[in-house]
């Protein structure tokens, strides 16, 4: 459910059941405070690139892809529609002292690590299987320029191939960072944060709806959030 709010400020929200009387009551408040947008990769040629160092089937093989930043881009994972709270069987629900699932995790996964080296290589790895192909398509990216959180534009639709599914438990990806693309200069400190989107992504658009309520479901994690790191502006 989106609800647009007019102005800045705090509202009462009402729910009632069919027979009128109230089954829920709480208070949101509004405020001008940008929302730090989720962006994809850039997606070029070398952007989709994979090289398979190994397979093994041990859950040890790492997967390399090449990877650039883009200036412009909102997006939010995918959503088809037609489940607008995921629950993990027919028989689960929420009970009234549980907390709502949230569009995707508030706190990131400390299982599922984030690190950059000198050579701008950001080396995921996870306790746990998640997709390790095509990663312009299943992570969506947030930056930060020393600091400041970097809020781009929307960018034109584009098409695309979902293509290769392959599963591992560690993705090296190449950055081929510009700096300038988000405001930045060289020696600048830059933060970058993931999210894993299994089910990939959508852009924000004007009427469009974007928002899922998420939990763990059929042994899949959905979404995953990594830790936030920072390196030098090349």
């Amino acid at each position: 459910m989106v609800i647009d709010a007019a102005t800045v400020g705090k509202y009462d929200i009402e729910l009632s059941k069919q027979d009128g009387s109230l089954a829920a009551r709480t208070t949101v408040e509004c405020t001008d405070t940008p929302y730090h947008p989720w962006m994809p990769w850039g997606r070029q040629l070398k952007a989709t690139e994979l090289i398979l160092d190994a397979i093994k089937g041990n859950g040890k093989d790492v997967m390399h892809a090449i990877v650039s930043n883009r200036a412009d881009g909102i997006a939010l994972p995918h959503w088809d529609g037609s489940d607008p709270i995921i629950v993990e069987s027919q028989d689960r629900r929420l009970s009234n002292t549980e907390r709502l699932p949230t569009t995707f995790p508030l706190n990131s996964d400390a299982s599922f690590k984030l690190g950059v080296d000198g050579n701008l290589v950001a080396a995921i790895e996870s306790d746990n299987d998640f997709l390790i192909c095509r990663p312009d398509w299943h992570f969506l990216t947030r930056w930060w320029v020393n600091g400041k959180p970097y809020v781009p534009a929307q960018m034109k639709p584009e098409g695309d191939d979902n293509g290769l599914v392959v599963e591992g438990r560690k993705l090296h990806l190449h950055l081929e960072f510009e700096p300038a693309r988000i405001g930045a200069k060289k020696g600048d400190q830059i933060g970058l944060q993931l999210l894993y989107c299994r089910n990939g992504w959508n852009l924000v658009l004007d009427g469009e709806s974007r928002a899922m309520a998420i939990m763990e479901h059929d042994g899949k994690m959905p979404f995953r959030l990594s830790n936030r790191v920072e390196f030098a502006a090349p």
